[in-house]
């Protein structure tokens, strides 16, 4: 990340007087990224033995932090008035710099507290370190294998979502100020309804984990089956008052009336997408519980890069719908995913991965 901060904002097509800013932030956020690493191994490994809770709970603390410090931090010392009264408010005033500083904290206090979780009295397995340096490095070949197995599969997945979303930010970029601006935003908005369907995959991770860790396989698949419809009720749910709350959803991260007007019609669109990522995003979390990440990698892959990629540079330029087209593509490569993603449920293979 070091070496691409500098040139990345240039290749997104960030204006000059924008692009320190923006190595900066690259730069301080990427520095604790041995935190950051702990978080995800760390979570992973309380969620895969049944504890849901504690994660939750770091990073509700975590958010709270980076909340804090981005109020304290971006903006310099200034007068608040609250319930008639007038304070004098420290603050920094470091800007986007304070943005990174805050995430890089919070990043920091959540791989720290997630590292002592796993090793606290509390956790269902025991963990022990090994006494010698030889022994800690002594690689296992079974466990080194199954890891390789599950791994380098979702490493890829998120690497073509990574790269997909770079080239995305790249195309919608050339379209103007104001439609990259809604288009950002309705991004920020629409991850609100994530949430269900995220929560529904770290669950179903956990489940499905657990029903074949303990050769169940019929409980496996009714676990699946019941991810899979709650969270695309709920999703579908969250798109239904996306459709019904856009304006009002949009407004609360602009006062731009030109950005405002074309956001709600994104967030019209993307609404009918919703109930198809709730089936694939809780079955992204069953085919990984299941150590099938190869499904998951596949189906993202012809959905970013298959479905959504070329979609979106035809319809946007050549077929001229402009940041229209960039919400048409989305849709498609949503559909596409959740498709794909209930007939590979349903073909059941994702229970012998290992």
């Amino acid at each position: 990340m070091e070496l691409l901060a500098g040139p990345m904002p240039l290749i997104l097509g960030a204006e000059p007087w924008i692009a320190p800013h923006s190595t900066n932030y690259l730069r301080i956020v990427s520095s604790v990224q041995l935190f950051n690493t702990s978080m995800v191994f760390c979570g992973g490994i309380l969620r895969g033995a049944g504890d849901t809770k504690t994660p939750m709970q770091v990073n509700l603390l975590a958010n709270l932090t980076n909340i804090i410090g981005n109020f304290f931090l971006i903006f310099p010392s200034r007068d608040m008035r609250i319930f008639g009264r007038t304070f004098q408010v420290w603050g920094a005033g470091w800007g986007v710099e304070g943005a990174a500083a805050a995430t890089a904290f919070s990043g920091v206090l959540s791989g720290i507290l997630l590292f002592m979780a796993i090793f606290s009295p509390r956790f269902t397995l025991e963990l022990q370190i090994k006494p010698t340096l030889s022994q800690i490095f002594k690689p296992d070949k079974t466990i080194l294998k199954t890891a390789l197995a599950v791994g380098s599969p979702a490493a890829l997945e998120r690497i073509v979502m990574s790269s997909g979303q770079l080239v995305l930010t790249r195309l919608v970029t050339g379209l103007g100020v104001v439609p990259f601006a809604a288009y950002f935003l309705c991004n920020q908005a629409e991850s609100i309804s994530y949430l269900p369907g995220f929560g529904i995959a770290i669950a179903a991770t956990t489940l499905i984990g657990q029903s074949l860790g303990a050769g169940n396989k019929e409980l496996a698949k009714k676990y699946g089956g019941l991810c899979l419809r709650f969270a695309s009720l709920l999703m579908g749910g969250a798109g239904l008052l996306m459709f019904l709350f856009s304006k009002p959803l949009i407004s609360i991260f602009t006062p731009d009336a030109e950005v405002i007007a074309l956001g709600m019609i994104g967030l019209k669109i993307m609404a009918f997408s919703e109930p198809f990522f709730g089936l694939s995003v809780a079955a992204s979390g069953i085919f990984r519980g299941a150590g099938d990440a190869r499904s998951a990698f596949f189906i993202t892959l012809l959905g970013m890069w298959g479905v959504r990629m070329l979609l979106l540079y035809i319809l946007c330029y050549p077929a001229g719908y402009g940041i229209f087209g960039a919400w048409y593509a989305m849709v498609a490569d949503m559909l596409a995913r959740g498709v794909l993603s209930y007939l590979v449920f349903r073909k059941n293979r994702w229970q012998k991965a290992i």
